[in-house]
């Protein structure tokens, strides 16, 4: 590339970010390779020199899973690893870390957005196509730290109301009113199921290739009702159960092309 090639992408690079911490790698003695959810809801990877906490003088750096951090860059040639100039902590939660099932919890939410997330090469305006993956993430973080410090922290409600909530960011949010083989009316029948590959619910005997339980998927159309129209800081202790949690992220997985296996945190909740 040529040494005005390089100085024009210099100076159209974003020169400051703020993201969530998805991942981090201990890189050397003292420095660590952060995966960020951007605000835009792409990723990037970012070097922090330094950026190990500990040390003689008890460094503390706040570049923790889950914090969001606003960080100021060195020009870094390429773009697939960044190099921090500086940074700051903008938020973090203080409770999650001492709740073993929270912290499951939030990490499952952080290998989500680092399977949803594209990365970013901070040159190009690529829109607001993502920005509801950093909105999800970033209102499901908040939420999952309010229940702990609060004591409401239930592991099946926080989990569905962030499926409904990340669901209805990407425009994959289930089908509500009918029944998506017939035009009955789903708020009149009792009995009803989730079906990925029509994107919506439908009357039990309609379903010939997987038995499912009709109740339950009655149960969670309720909780889909309730969820897809209220603000998330809002929502607290929903219906819910295993079987609901199943129904919803196996259409999910479907919606995404994804395998319920790829994901190692989710199963170690389940």
């Amino acid at each position: 590339m040529a040494i005005r090639d390089l100085i024009d992408k210099m100076y159209t690079m974003q020169q400051k970010v703020e993201g969530i911490i998805l991942s981090k790698t201990p890189y050397q003695d003292r420095h660590l390779i952060c995966s960020l959810l951007l605000r835009s809801g792409r990723k990037i990877s970012v070097m922090f020199y330094g950026g190990q906490s500990g040390g003689k003088k008890a460094k503390v750096t706040g570049l923790e899973l889950g914090h969001l951090v606003e960080v100021a860059f060195s020009y870094s040639r390429g773009n697939e690893l960044y190099r921090a100039n500086s940074w700051l902590v903008k938020w973090q939660h203080g409770k999650i870390r001492y709740n073993y099932h929270a912290f499951s919890l939030m990490c499952f939410y952080l290998e989500l957005a680092s399977h949803m997330a594209q990365v970013d090469d901070l040159h190009d305006d690529l829109g607001d196509v993502d920005i509801g993956i950093f909105r999800a993430i970033s209102n499901a973080l908040f939420h999952l730290e309010t229940a702990v410090e609060q004591e409401k922290f239930n592991l099946g409600s926080e989990l569905i109301l962030f499926f409904c909530k990340i669901l209805f960011e990407q425009g994959i949010f289930p089908q509500l009113d009918y029944c998506c083989f017939s035009e009955q009316s789903l708020a009149e029948l009792e009995e009803i199921v989730l079906v990925p590959d029509h994107g919506g619910f439908a009357v039990p005997s309609m379903v010939h290739h997987e038995q499912m339980d009709g109740k339950t998927g009655k149960n969670l159309w309720n909780t889909l009702m309730v969820v897809k129209d209220t603000p998330y800081q809002k929502l607290w202790e929903l219906e819910t159960d295993r079987a609901m949690i199943n129904q919803l992220w196996n259409y999910f997985c479907y919606q995404m092309h994804w395998k319920r296996d790829e994901f190692k945190t989710f199963s170690a909740m389940f």
